[in-house]
């Protein structure tokens, strides 16, 4: 009896061990993270002195790092965590404070727990770009007998474009001169009016503007009149 009771003993002490190995044999394997995919496509807001890189992603989880350079220089690079499903995920990375009219180099990794893809590819800013001027006509605007409003349209294409204009009474040689206080910036139109005032009645004028950045001067130049005449309910009439 006591052989028995020993052996009951050692049963009960060992079947939760039993119990145990057989959970981790049924417990099913967690399926391995595949190796990332990825493609690289063409880049954008391409300008003077930046550009947007963009990548197509499918990683689970994982980093992607973007590197960028000029040819022979040292790579600068940036990277953060990237999460996805099955399907291709755009990343993007801004790039600022690029060199005008400059080739580039870049390299795109990515990596997970099921290894790493890479992709290289370059591009080139463009050249700085000297402002528009787009001049609207004047009769669009109020002008009086000593005062006119100029309209017109500029794009900067630069940082920190500078606005001035001129004006004289027509081929006198007796300019003067305004520089706005305000300085103007990016790629995107911008509406301007001008109002001249303490002007000549029924008199021609040469007026000219200059938008100064990076790039250079540019210059436009067009003639403007005031009123001649006006009627009982206050509307000017210029000579024709």
């Amino acid at each position: 009896m006591a052989m028995k009771r020993s052996s009951i003993f050692k049963w009960y002490m060992l079947w939760p061990m039993a119990v145990v190995l057989i959970w981790f044999a049924c417990e099913p394997e967690k399926e391995a993270i595949p190796k990332p995919f990825l493609s690289v496509d063409k880049v954008l807001n391409i300008t003077d002195s930046t550009a947007t890189l963009v990548a197509y992603v499918v990683a689970q989880e994982g980093n992607i790092t973007f590197s960028y350079r000029i040819t022979g220089s040292t790579w600068k690079k940036n990277t953060k965590p990237v999460k996805t499903g099955t399907k291709p995920v755009m990343v993007t990375f801004d790039l600022k404070d690029l060199q005008p009219a400059t080739y580039y180099e870049f390299l795109v990794e990515v990596s997970n727990s099921g290894g790493t893809e890479s992709r290289e590819s370059s591009f080139t800013t463009s050249a700085y770009r000297q402002a528009e001027i787009i001049f609207k006509p004047t009769y669009d605007f109020t002008f009086t007998f000593t005062s006119i409003k100029q309209a017109l349209t500029i794009i900067p294409h630069q940082d920190s474009s500078i606005v001035s204009y001129e004006y004289q009474v027509r081929n006198s040689n007796d300019w003067t001169a305004v520089v706005l206080p305000t300085r103007y910036r990016g790629n995107d139109s911008i509406k301007l009016v001008l109002e001249l005032n303490g002007l000549r009645a029924a008199t021609d004028y040469d007026f000219k503007v200059t938008v100064s950045n990076r790039a250079g001067k540019s210059k436009a130049a067009t003639i403007i009149s005031t009123a001649a005449v006006s009627d009982y309910d206050g509307n000017f009439y210029r000579a024709v």
